[in-house]
């Protein structure tokens, strides 16, 4: 992978990296004023809490590998697969910029 190509992901990573960082804290605060407004016995409102919470943990997840993949920019080693060695395909990256694996590990760790 050339240097202009790095720039490009580091590019994107770092829109996204910001994006979710504002989205994440966002939920956050809505999640406590939700808390705070609502009565044990409102069913409805601790749904939408919880599925606050798992919407949160998902992009915090998600904004995790995000900075993980900046790290691996950083250090030389992005677009290639943590866990076998192998280059991640270039058409994987385009879909899913902050991936850590290739697909073939990918399904192996789905499937574990």
């Amino acid at each position: 992978m050339n240097t202009s190509q790095l720039e490009a992901y580091r590019d994107q990573l770092d829109k996204l990296r910001n994006r979710l960082s504002g989205e994440v804290e966002e939920l956050v605060q809505e999640i406590d004023i939700n808390r705070l407004a609502t009565h044990e016995h409102d069913a409805d409102t601790s749904e939408e809490i919880n599925a606050d919470i798992k919407i949160s943990q998902n992009e915090a997840n998600i904004l995790a590998d995000v900075k993980s993949a900046i790290e691996r920019i950083e250090s030389g080693t992005f677009g290639v697969c943590v866990d076998c060695g192998k280059k991640v395909p270039m058409a994987r990256l385009n879909v899913i910029p902050y991936a850590a694996v290739c697909i073939g590990c990918e399904i192996i760790r789905e499937a574990s």
